[in-house]
């Protein structure tokens, strides 16, 4: 009884700090949502993902609706990109459902590295000063990124952000925080769309165990919307990113040995 307790305190934890994670940046929370409903839910892989998929889409729409309150979330922005990527990611989720719960684990890990040094480039960038938006991108690459940010989140259950705010930086010109308010609005459709993939066919959740998870990620993306505003954006990037870093290399650690 003890025991289930801890793990019920530890669970509700872990999805706070994740949903809080998303809410502040409108990305990061899903690269711990995976292996903190592995780890510390007690999923298996395939069934994390699910969980995954609605935990990182409700944390998105609560922190959308706080970001669009203040008038940062660009909708003309977020319809046609989440149409490409939520098709694309029902596909995904087919597909993710196919791999072995190890290859699945360790292609996390690898996204998590990759995912680190890509918010390690953000970090500089932004401590560099570097504000204006890129050249606005052709219209190709903006389908393309649609396409790749749906499929990693149908196969892997992440919602995307740490692609798609730079995509929108990019392709649409979106200043910095309107990217990171657009991309919670992003991410909440395509996860929607990911997960009538990936619970097609899936044998149920342990609600008990995923439901707090989900409704403490929730609260989290809600308060750290709502505090994104006053805390230091960049120097939370750097720090995430090492977190990333480690997230990754104790997954291929586990995963990789023989």
């Amino acid at each position: 009884m003890e025991s289930d307790a801890l793990r019920l305190a530890a669970t509700i934890l872990a999805g706070l700090v994740t949903g809080g994670v998303l809410g502040l940046t409108g990305a990061g929370g899903s690269i711990l949502t995976l292996p903190a409903l592995v780890g510390v839910a007690g999923l298996t892989p395939h069934q994390a993902v699910a969980a995954s998929l609605l935990s990182v889409g409700g944390s998105a729409a609560a922190g959308a609706a706080a970001h669009a309150r203040d008038g940062r979330l660009r909708w003309r922005a977020v319809l046609p990109f989440a149409a490409i990527a939520g098709l694309a990611a029902i596909g995904g989720g087919r597909v993710g459902r196919l791999v072995p719960a190890r290859g699945l684990m360790i292609a996390f890990g690898a996204l998590a590295l990759f995912i680190g040094w890509r918010m390690h480039r953000r970090s500089a960038t932004d401590g560099a000063g570097v504000a204006a938006p890129a050249a606005r991108a052709s219209r190709s690459r903006l389908v393309l990124t649609a396409l790749a940010v749906g499929l990693l989140s149908g196969v892997l259950g992440v919602g995307g952000g740490f692609l798609i705010v730079p995509a929108l930086v990019a392709a649409v010109g979106l200043a910095l925080p309107e990217a990171i308010a657009t991309s919670l609005g992003v991410i909440a459709l395509n996860c929607a769309g990911a997960l009538l993939g990936a619970l097609s066919g899936l044998d149920g959740l342990p609600w008990g165990r995923a439901l707090p998870f989900v409704l403490a990620s929730i609260l989290g993306s809600r308060a750290g919307a709502t505090l994104g505003g006053r805390w230091p954006v960049a120097r939370l990037r750097t720090a995430f990113s090492v977190l990333a870093f480690a997230v990754g290399a104790g997954t291929l650690a586990v995963y990789l040995r023989p």
